[in-house]
């Protein structure tokens, strides 16, 4: 005689193909007849008071296929991407400058972007404001990539990042981000390649002496220990460090001017308007061979009320092809942070790319074709995808000294 096992389970069959319906929707809108079918088969035996385990397992193995149906299918599915970046706040220019690039990229080539969505929330440059985004894009929007801009927010999201298995792209420059990390990558320079190339330009003066005024935010600090870790021996670093909302630049000022030994060149790893703080009392009064920042100057521009403060002032920063630098200038009218910009742009032709070469476009094949190691040619003149146990996975271009000159204050390119 026959044995069979039963269940005695009214509505299991039920729930379990709601899930399942739920799941094949997310995962392919496309499938959605196909899921309902499921589900009334599903709701049909629930109204049985038993039924046999083979039946069961009949529904399971069919559920099962649809499922695989769906994901063979969902190259034609829209690929979600999450972006994190300030909006608003202080830090609002470069957030905006990051999200006209994706969009300049989308607008000059919509067939490529036609799977892509860019998902944008705002996070003030806050790591709070950074994961609680995060994590609501991942809960309601499933992306299969997310890009943070900010080294305080990334360094926040990286962990969770990777905990999650969801691929992150970060804009900032501190590998420590991306460091042992399988999911983290990084779409920039390392900071030791924008110190190598101001502490070049030093070295071409002759310039031993630098005094370094610094914002107490992690981009700042980790950007003057890459300069005081690759300094020479006979070459003279001293930090002052003060509050990213200081506004009270005199007794720096009378510092500068009464030390025991006058600096030959100062650093200003601040702000903007906090360097223009310490500008207005330093320009007059003291005189240095060599001024320079970080590429939070790269804000200046000639409507900018601070312009003439900056005349000279060097920063590093990546290079910008005149084609990009043309058309942006045509589109949104200004120079602002026009590099941030060119990196987002190339960034989002890389994933457009990558969109167009894998076949069902699951992360792992998303992850194989960011990493082919070619090099690329974008708004940011050549640029290639980087691994490394010191610096963890990033892409790199040429990093060059630029200048915030008086004809009509633009910010010039210069080789280091």
């Amino acid at each position: 005689m026959k044995s069979a096992v039963y269940l005695n389970v009214r509505h299991t069959p039920l729930i379990g193909a709601f899930i399942v319906f739920f799941q094949i929707v997310v995962r392919c809108e496309a499938e959605i007849r196909t899921a309902a079918v499921v589900l009334a088969l599903a709701a049909r035996m629930a109204t049985r008071s038993i039924f046999t385990l083979k039946r069961l397992l009949q529904v399971i193995s069919l559920i099962a296929l649809t499922a695989g149906h769906a994901s063979s299918q969902s190259d034609g599915a829209p690929l979600h991407i999450g972006v994190t970046l300030p909006l608003t706040g202080p830090a609002a220019a470069y957030g905006v400058a990051a999200m006209n690039g994706f969009e300049l990229a989308r607008a000059r080539d919509p067939r490529r972007f036609t799977r892509i969505r860019f998902h944008y929330e705002d996070t003030q440059l806050k790591p709070a404001n950074a994961v609680q985004a995060f994590n609501s894009l991942r809960r309601y929007v499933q992306p299969i990539a997310h890009f943070d801009f900010g080294s305080a927010t990334s360094l926040a999201l990286a962990p969770l990042a990777e905990q999650r298995r969801l691929l992150l792209i970060s804009s900032a420059y501190d590998p420590v981000v991306s460091r042992g990390r399988h999911y983290v990558y990084r779409f920039a320079n390392n900071t030791d390649e924008y110190a190598v190339a101001i502490l070049s330009s030093l070295r071409q003066r002759g310039i031993k002496r630098i005094t370094l005024i610094v914002a107490d935010n992690p981009f700042f600090v980790q950007f003057a220990a890459s300069l005081e870790a690759l300094a020479h021996e006979d070459e003279y670093i001293q930090i002052h460090t003060v509050r990213p909302e200081e506004s009270d630049f005199g007794p720096i000022s009378l510092r500068l001017r009464h030390g025991r030994s006058s600096p030959e060149a100062l650093g200003l790893l601040l702000f903007l308007e906090q360097a223009a703080q310490l500008l207005r009392k330093t320009r007059t009064s003291q005189r240095f061979e060599f001024l320079f920042g970080t590429d939070a100057f790269e804000e200046v521009s000639p409507a900018h009320p601070d312009a003439a403060l900056f005349e000279g002032i060097s920063f590093p920063n990546s290079t910008v092809t005149a084609d990009f630098l043309g058309v942006y200038r045509a589109e949104y009218g200004n120079t602002s942070h026009y590099t941030f910009a060119a990196g987002t742009y190339d960034l989002a032709n890389l994933l457009a790319e990558a969109s167009e070469r894998c076949i069902v476009c699951d992360q792992a094949e998303f992850i194989k074709a960011l990493e082919e190691p070619v090099s690329r040619h974008g708004a940011l003149g050549n640029y290639r995808f980087n691994s490394s146990p010191s610096t963890g996975k990033n892409f790199v271009s040429k990093i060059v000294m630029k200048m915030i000159q008086r004809d009509g204050l633009v910010v010039a390119q210069r080789s280091k």
